[in-house]
């Protein structure tokens, strides 16, 4: 007999939900609830997200929250970003393995939501975010000790002791405060636009359906994928789909992230193309 918690989030859209709406990344969605971009509820909206998504990103590299697909990510109704399904974390992933980043998901279309790198909620984001690194590391142990009142349950995410010393140690207390700051601003940077996290939602739109955000192009995409990723990708579709990954195999000599790569690449030329020819047929005289 399994048991667990469960609570409602009223009000809200998973990103899952809005592609198969055909609302393309998240600022579209913002302009369609909220209006346009220099309207006060969209600057509030986007206020609320920005704070939101420093909290939940602190959350996910702590605990090492995984199977960060479309579907596990919600906007509620005042614009903040909710997660959901945290049957993954600490020291497992889907199938066994953890190819998602060991920072946290921070998207090409979370970015431009924020305004950009460039962009003063970008930038309210990162200091937000380093700010609660900072004032989490003094309740370390506490947290540490919290966990620990779980290893008796034996479940899946706790592989002993091991789990406890990851996570004092993702805390950095050996760091000096400005150092432990610099540390946070490395992992921010590592999150950012991850090819991890890209190829993980490509992943699960190819074997769950699950729809697929705003991609960003060029050198993100074009460079190859280290050997570990290739393997868990692999191994985690042959244990969902063992027919599929044997055809796989046989289909010749690319690696499975390459070809999720192609795939999404390929994919994200096509949309740009349409949105361009859609421009074009809206500009032309009637």
């Amino acid at each position: 007999m399994q048991c667990g918690v469960i609570d409602v989030i009223p009000n809200a859209t998973s990103r899952d939900e809005m592609g198969r709406a055909k609302i393309n990344d998240l600022q579209s969605f913002f302009v369609m609830k909220y209006g346009p971009l220099d309207s006060p509820e969209f600057q509030k909206a986007r206020g609320n997200f920005v704070q939101s998504m420093a909290a939940y990103s602190l959350l996910c590299y702590i605990v090492q929250i995984k199977d960060r697909h479309n579907g596990n990510i919600m906007i509620d109704g005042r614009g903040c970003i909710t997660h959901i399904d945290f049957g993954f974390l600490f020291d497992i992933g889907p199938g066994g393995v953890k190819f998602e980043p060991n920072s946290f998901k921070l998207s090409h279309e979370m970015v431009v939501l924020m305004g950009g790198k460039d962009s003063v909620g970008f930038r309210q984001f990162r200091e937000l975010t380093v700010k609660a690194f900072l004032a989490a590391r003094p309740y370390a142990h506490s947290i540490v000790d919290t966990a620990a009142l779980m290893l008796a349950a034996e479940f899946p995410s706790f592989k002993g002791e091991g789990t406890l010393e990851r996570l004092k140690l993702r805390f950095r207390l050996d760091l000096s405060e400005k150092k432990a700051a610099e540390f946070m601003m490395a992992i921010i940077d590592n999150a950012c636009e991850n090819k991890r996290s890209i190829v993980y939602d490509e992943f699960q739109r190819m074997t769950n359906g699950a729809s697929l955000p705003l991609l960003a192009h060029g050198p993100l995409l074009a460079r190859p994928s280290p050997r570990p990723l290739t393997d868990a990708l692999s191994l985690s579709l042959a244990r969902r789909h063992p027919v599929r990954a044997v055809e796989r195999r046989a289909s010749g000599s690319r690696s499975a992230t390459q070809q999720v790569l192609e795939l999404a690449l390929q994919r994200r030329r096509g949309e740009e193309r349409a949105a361009e020819l859609q421009e074009r047929r809206g500009a032309a005289p009637c």
